[in-house]
């Protein structure tokens, strides 16, 4: 669904991929997203979902947090966009998705054209018969 980037901290590069919102990050062991970095508060922010596509970014408390750079307290996400919280710098972006299998469909497919050319080939014999 969406997916947190470190750019910066004590762990770059990590990535956490959320399955289900809200999203909890902060310091606390409960949260989904758990940093580490000085300026953190346990319970710093939420990402939850707004409607059927957009996300959001609620600041829980007094914490502070920037996104692109600027100070919010809630925040409309979109993808790319950078999250400050504490000194933990975060990519916001949707994870990747997985292609949907096309075995059965294209099985079908090929047996369908096989199928046209067996019965194509039965009825020349059959006219020239």
């Amino acid at each position: 669904m969406i997916q947190f980037t470190c750019l910066s901290g004590r762990k770059p590069g990590t990535c956490w991929i959320a399955d289900r919102l809200p999203v909890r990050l902060g310091r606390a062991p409960d949260c989904h997203v758990q940093l580490t970095e000085e300026g953190v508060w346990d319970h710093h922010a939420q990402v939850c979902l707004l409607g059927r596509s957009q996300f959001v970014l609620k600041v829980l408390g007094q914490a502070l947090a920037y996104v692109n750079g600027r100070p919010v307290q809630e925040a409309h996400l979109r993808n790319g966009d950078i999250l400050e919280l504490g000194a933990a710098k975060l990519l916001f972006s949707l994870s990747p998705t997985r292609p949907r299998s096309l075995l059965w469909p294209e099985l079908l497919t090929w047996l369908g054209l096989a199928a046209v050319a067996v019965a194509q080939a039965a009825l020349i014999y059959w006219l020239a018969g």
